[in-house]
Order: C-alpha cells, then sequence, then structure tokens
C-alpha cells in the first residue's frame, strides 16, 4: 500500500477506477457536503430515469449505494449550492425536455426532499448556480433553446422570476465568472448555431452590473463545433477569469483568455462573420 501511494504521489498518477451505479444515462455531476460531515458527495443528473443519484462519501474515497430522488423531463445537468439559506447544500436541476427546473432541498443529513419545479426558458440544457443580484442568495443561470434565463432566489429555495437575455441558435453550454473584475458573477453561454455544426457557433458574453442586470458584450467565434460544456478559470495567471469550451465535433479545446474588462482575446468577432441572434 505505501508502495502504491508514493508511486501514486511521483507520477501524479491515480488508483485504478472504482464505478458505481446510478440512474440510467447519466448525463452531469455536482460534488458539495451534502450530509455535514466535511467530505465531497456527489449528486448525479440521470437523464434517462428522469432522476437524481446522490452518493455519500464514505470518508475513505469511496461512495455509498445511490439514493435515487425524482426530477423533471430528461435531466441535464446540476448544480449544488445552499438555495435557502440554512447552511446545507441543495440541488437544482435542469429538465431538457421541460420549461423549468427541479429544486431539491436538502433535510440536513444528506437526503433531500421531494422536487419543486420552476419554469425557466425553453428547453433547459445547462445551468450554473451565482450570487447575480448581491443579496446574499444564490440565483441560476439557464440556457435553453430560447436563450439565457437569469433566475431570481426568494431566499427560501424558490425561483418564481426570472429575466431572459438573447443567446445564439441551439444554446448548449454555460458558464459563470467575474469576467470584468467588479467584483460580480457574469455569464458566458456557447452556442452551437443554427443549424448545428454551423460556422456560427459562437460564445455570448453578459456582463452584470451588479444588481442582477446583464448586458450583452462581444459574441465570440468558436472554431470548433457542437460544444457541451464550458469552464472558466485564471488559466495564464493573470488573475482574470477565462473561458475553455469543448469542441465534440473537432475534438478539441478552445481557451479564451480575459482581456479583464468583460472582453476575450480572440481571432474572429461573430458579428463580422454574420452570426444568427
Amino acid at each position: 500500500m505505501e508502495q502504491l501511494e508514493a508511486r501514486r504521489l511521483l507520477d501524479g498518477g491515480f488508483y485504478p477506477r472504482v464505478e458505481y451505479a446510478t440512474g440510467a444515462h447519466p448525463e452531469a455531476t455536482a460534488s458539495a457536503d451534502f450530509n455535514g460531515d466535511g467530505k465531497a458527495d456527489l449528486a448525479v443528473a440521470d437523464r434517462g430515469s428522469d432522476s437524481v443519484s446522490v452518493l455519500l462519501n464514505q470518508g475513505n474515497g469511496s461512495f455509498g449505494a445511490r439514493a435515487a430522488y425524482g426530477a423533471g423531463s430528461h435531466p441535464t445537468s446540476i448544480a449544488a449550492a445552499d438555495f435557502n439559506g440554512d447552511g446545507k447544500a441543495d440541488l437544482a436541476v435542469a429538465n431538457g425536455w421541460a420549461n423549468n427546473i427541479s429544486v431539491l432541498l436538502n433535510q440536513g443529513d444528506g437526503t433531500f426532499g421531494g422536487k419543486t419545479d420552476f419554469t425557466s426558458g425553453g428547453s433547459p440544457s445547462a445551468l450554473v448556480s451565482g450570487e447575480f443580484s448581491a443579496h446574499g442568495k444564490m440565483d441560476l443561470a439557464v440556457v435553453g433553446s430560447n436563450g439565457i434565463s437569469v433566475m431570481f432566489n426568494d431566499g427560501n429555495g424558490a425561483f418564481n422570476s426570472f429575466t431572459a437575455y438573447a443567446a445564439g441558435a441551439n444554446a448548449q453550454a454555460i458558464a459563470t465568472g467575474d469576467f470584468n473584475a467588479d467584483g460580480s458573477p457574469d455569464v458566458a453561454a456557447f452556442a452551437n448555431g443554427n443549424p448545428p455544426n454551423s460556422a456560427g457557433s459562437c460564445v455570448t458574453v453578459l456582463v452584470n452590473d451588479g444588481k442582477g442586470v446583464f448586458t450583452s458584450s462581444t459574441d465570440y467565434a468558436n472554431a470548433g463545433f457542437n460544444s457541451w460544456s464550458m469552464t472558466s478559470a485564471d488559466f495564464n495567471g493573470d488573475n482574470k477569469a477565462d473561458l475553455a469550451v469543448s469542441n465534440y465535433t473537432s475534438d478539441t479545446a478552445r481557451v479564451l483568455l480575459n482581456r479583464g474588462d468583460g472582453t476575450f482575446i480572440f481571432s474572429a468577432d461573430c458579428a463580422a462573420r454574420g452570426y444568427p441572434r
């Protein structure tokens, strides 16, 4: 065991994988300490079984058997955050074959209550959580067929209002970060163009005014097509939130570096290419 651990630490590798049962066709994962034991647990959106699987960490890197909870139709994305302000990580799920998201509130012991559905934009494909309106509550940004919906939390874990913003056709992926360094989380979404795989595939950046109102920044052309995922992090060490987008069809990942003012360094502007918005 000691030799294996030493080898793992030296070569940066991992132990052999261990697989855990989920529901049918798991689509997305989220991680948080759901039962308050200081260990990161897992939640999985099960697209094929309209469910969420929660797997609790046993403390040694292994996970217990799944607990299954009902979600909406065709869940495609999941986020973990404290939505009702009780200090416990709850779950929000984007239901791809409905016009809503489902919220499951944590009971405090790693179990969850039944879902509550809230209307979002059409056919949501992905969501992220952030404090978008500076009210001390975790809101949601959801991307779908009607663009980006910013959904505002009433503090009890209910999302009864949202504001819609335009994004490109067939929007599939979303990320959040402070792109203009003003202390407020902004939003970026990737759209696959119309039709999918067209040269119109683009990243749309929405800049937050700090009160939950967003204005559109430049749309950035993406070199590949069919992106299902994007993330934000400081990739070049300049303390600015950059973007990375997966390109399913072209087998690449595209990185967009942040200038620090909410715009990104990239070679082509979507508008200049006749991008439909």
